[in-house]
Order: C-alpha cells, then sequence, then structure tokens
C-alpha cells in the first residue's frame, strides 16, 4: 500500500498523452451517446465538459489513480471513466450543489480503485467464482476506501461513495450490509451509474 500512495503522492511526474486520449475518447463516445438522444444546447454541452473537468482539476491524484487502474485493467479504466460520466448527470439531473456533482465525477471515476488489490487471476477470471474468491472481491470496497483515506484532497463524501457504492437498500449489499438511511445520497448514485 505505501509504495501505490507514493506514487500517487508523486504529483510531479507528469500523465502519459496515452491515458488523456483514451480517457477524451471514453468521454466523446458517451457525451455523443447522450446527446444523441436529446436535444442541447452548446452551452449545455460546455458545461457537461466543464464538471468533469473541474472534478480532476487541481487533484491529479485522480489521473495517477486512474493511470494505475489502466496498467491493471482496460476494462476497470473505461468502465470507470464511464461510471464518473453517468454519476455526473445524475447529479445534475437531480439538480445538486456544484459540490455534489464534482464529488460524484470523483466517486464515479475513483469507485473501482480498491481492485488494484484484488489478484488479477480472480479480477479476470473467465468461469465463475468460487466462495472465496467471490469474498476477496467484495473487499475491494474497503481497500479503495482505506487508499482514499490517506489523501485529504478527497471529501468524506467521496470516500463513503467509494466504500459503500456495492451496499443495497435492502442492507444485503456489501461489504457492511448497511442500510439505507446510513448509506447516504452519493453512494446511491454511484451504484445505479455502476450497474448502468
Amino acid at each position: 500500500g505505501n509504495s501505490l500512495s507514493h506514487y500517487l503522492c508523486d504529483l510531479n511526474e507528469s500523465m502519459t498523452e496515452q491515458l488523456d486520449r483514451n480517457m477524451l475518447v471514453e468521454l466523446k463516445n458517451n457525451l455523443s451517446n447522450v446527446l444523441f438522444q436529446k436535444e442541447y444546447t452548446y452551452t449545455h454541452v460546455t458545461q457537461f465538459l466543464a464538471h468533469m473537468y473541474e472534478s480532476i482539476e487541481g487533484n491529479p491524484i485522480i489521473l495517477k489513480a486512474l493511470d494505475q487502474i489502466k496498467k491493471m485493467d482496460e476494462y476497470t479504466f473505461t468502465h470507470s471513466v464511464n461510471t464518473a460520466f453517468y454519476s455526473m448527470f445524475i447529479a445534475m439531473w437531480m439538480g445538486l450543489t456544484e459540490q455534489d456533482i464534482i464529488n460524484a465525477t470523483q466517486a464515479g471515476f475513483l469507485h473501482d480503485i480498491g481492485k488494484i488489490y484484488i489478484p488479477e487471476a480472480i479480477l479476470n477470471k473467465p468461469g465463475a467464482l468460487t466462495q472465496q474468491e467471490y469474498e476477496i472481491i467484495q473487499l475491494h470496497p474497503l481497500y479503495g476506501y482505506s487508499l482514499l483515506n490517506e489523501f485529504s484532497a478527497f471529501n468524506l463524501e467521496v470516500k463513503r461513495a467509494v466504500l459503500f457504492h456495492h451496499e443495497r437498500i435492502d442492507a444485503k449489499g456489501y461489504p457492511l450490509c448497511a442500510t439505507e438511511d446510513y448509506v447516504g445520497l452519493l453512494p446511491k448514485i454511484i451504484a445505479v451509474a455502476d450497474v448502468y
């Protein structure tokens, strides 16, 4: 864990152009899909992109984390960008505050960061998981929360969303089987975007 924390803290190291390009491709594809379904003005489009930028600006740890995710698993990287995008839209459509929209977007990017601690053989296993393997997978929200908790750049709501994004309103989620009223709104937004 310490080596990863040091890596994420090394903010002087510039991100690769390839990572930036991949993120832009994913965002462009998602934006095109959404805009195709409903007419949006140029002002709306620039607002969408501004929220995505604001969620990363001044917090390069997110890009470092996404770089680690991409190196670990291409699918998880694409899925994380998608989840951030849809989390942002849900928060906007709900009329939440600017800070809540940024929190939702950041949490979407980072919700699966704990998977970097899951063995690749389990993460990308082609067949069904054993009960023991599934229990290992279920630890990734705890791992993600523990990692983000080392950084003051993330507020508590983002960290809680990473921890609770697999909790469910019937209290049968994981890792804590938390009740609906304890989970809160932001983790629910991430959970919906994650599944969608």
